[in-house]
């Protein structure tokens, strides 16, 4: 599915709004008892857009909200570790970047050595591997991507991952700064299908309302997709050298959005933040120039579930030059360097959960539809084949205990703000803390479900192989019933062997009797 399938929803949004807009102009104007009603329907809903108050969430006046970078991740299964060598040594060879002076000359060999010793099981092993930067050059990426850098992370005794940091070129820069600078307004809204009353006392018939969301939402929407659409790009250019977990399976993988801007805190500027998809509560402060957000908000289009993949990075640029070791940019990198496979770790775990929720409510329904009947237990074992083998990232990740050593990590990242939240009698913002412990929480409940679904599988398959044995007990009964009159009969024609001929002519005079009547 490409782009993840957003380009897919957004052409059956436009197609099904189209729809329900001709259809109601139709209705508008043709003959009939309810030809007002349907006038004044369609005026109220696709008329004027008098209503609807305009929200400014340009950006204020003299300043700058720039992305600086975008890191994204994936996981990589242990035994696909081979394939992991293969294609970083195809990208070594096809991809290294020679523009930078200090860009690492590590030969392939030290890189695949380095990677297979990724196992905390060694008493010497590698936690991180860098591998180098790339860009690509004679490419039609080139005119999207400047350059990233490759990284690969132990995460636990089941999986690697790979974090790509990526720069964007200028001029795709600048396409998302139009976004960001100019304040949005949708002029429609979408349609979807509800009942609407006939003319008769009872009854109703399908019909479309239209719903409309709110600009700040909406631009939200907008950059999400943008960015979206790029990491798509981007990784299924590298699918043909790696086996991603996430974006094999057509799910847009976790990433950290980095933003850079010159925007105070604390002066109001709540519908800018919001066309960006952040509110306030929904981030925590590394310290007073640079903000986690750990949460963050789409229109209902996409809800909760699309958001979950993206942490917002937003630091208050000092106008120095990273490499100054002075710089607000020098932490950034610091704080992506060492803490981005801590944040991806709980993206990661929280990501599983929800597929495996989804997974969940699709064999429940699968498991629904068995019924206790004597066929069914092979297709009983095989549906729970499947559904092991679908839950299979799931339970892999989450069987190691790598938690606890990222929230100290955390910690004592966030001590500034935590110190500050101490002091207020309730926390007022969504923090390191939360954010982890929901991913776990979560985790948890689903390993609950798990446990009452594979319990209602090994109850039907209880009843069924009951049903089968019962079957099998009568069966094997008859045919013993059957060997033992074959056996006796046998043995009597053994010792009385003139009365073979006898019963012959019997069975040959009945058989001939038949013939002759046929």
């Amino acid at each position: 599915m490409k782009y993840y399938g957003l380009r897919n929803k957004i052409k059956k949004e436009d197609f099904i709004y189209s729809y329900a807009k001709h259809k109601a102009k139709l209705l508008s104007i043709l003959p009939g008892k309810r030809k007002t009603f349907w006038k004044d329907n369609y005026d109220t809903i696709y008329g004027d857009d008098l209503f609807y108050l305009k929200d400014d969430n340009s950006l204020p006046d003299n300043a700058f909200f720039d992305m600086y970078s975008m890191v994204v991740s994936d996981l990589i299964r242990r035994e696909d570790i081979k394939r992991l060598q293969r294609g970083v040594k195809l990208l070594l060879l096809k991809r290294r970047s020679n523009r930078f002076l200090l860009t690492p000359i590590e030969g392939l060999d030290e890189i695949c050595k380095r990677i297979e010793q990724m196992d905390a099981s060694l008493l010497a092993w590698y936690n991180v591997v860098d591998c180098g930067l790339f860009e690509f050059k004679n490419h039609p990426l080139e005119n999207v991507i400047d350059y990233f850098t490759v990284k690969i992370c132990n995460v636990n005794s089941g999986y690697l991952s790979l974090v790509f940091d990526i720069k964007l070129k200028n001029e795709k820069k600048e396409a998302l700064k139009q976004i960001i600078e100019n304040s949005y307004h949708e002029t429609r809204g979408y349609a979807f299908q509800t009942l609407t009353g006939n003319s008769k006392t009872t009854g109703a018939f399908k019909n479309y309302y239209i719903d409309r969301f709110s600009d700040n939402s909406l631009k939200a929407d907008k950059i999400y997709e943008f960015i979206s659409y790029i990491e798509w790009e981007f990784l299924e250019e590298l699918s043909s050298l790696f086996p991603f977990v996430f974006h094999n399976k057509k799910i847009s993988p976790p990433r950290i959005e980095v933003y850079s801007t010159n925007i105070d805190w604390r002066d109001d500027n709540r519908d800018f933040w919001q066309s960006l998809g952040v509110e306030e509560y929904q981030g925590q402060f590394v310290d007073e120039r640079h903000k986690m957000f750990f949460e963050n908000t789409l229109s209902e289009r996409y809800g909760r579930l699309y958001a979950s993949n993206r942490l917002i990075y937003i630091f208050k640029d000092d106008g120095i030059e990273i490499g100054q070791f002075e710089s607000i940019k020098d932490r950034v990198y610091y704080h992506i360097k060492e803490y981005a496979i801590d944040y991806f770790k709980f993206m990661f775990l929280d990501m599983l959960s929800r597929e495996a929720g989804k997974t969940l409510v699709e064999y429940k329904h699968k498991l629904d539809k068995i019924k206790l009947k004597r066929n069914n237990l092979e297709s009983l074992l095989k549906l729970k084949y499947n559904f092991s083998m679908e839950i299979d990232d799931f339970n892999r990740y989450k069987r190691d205990d790598i938690w606890d050593k990222s929230k100290k990590r955390f910690a004592d990242v966030y001590a500034y703000s935590d110190a500050v939240a101490d002091f207020a009698l309730k926390h007022f913002f969504i923090s390191h803390k939360s954010f982890c412990d929901n991913a776990i929480s979560e985790s948890r409940k689903i390993d609950e479900d798990i446990d009452l679904v594979l319990a209602e599988f090994e109850e039907k398959k209880m009843i069924l192989q009951n049903l089968a044995d019962y079957k099998n007990t009568a069966y094997s009964l008859r045919l013993n019933v059957i060997m033992t009159i074959l056996t006796a009969a046998t043995l009597f024609f053994v010792i009385f062997p003139n009365k073979a001929k006898v019963i012959a002519n019997v069975i040959s005079t009945i058989w001939n009797y038949f013939i002759d009547k046929l």
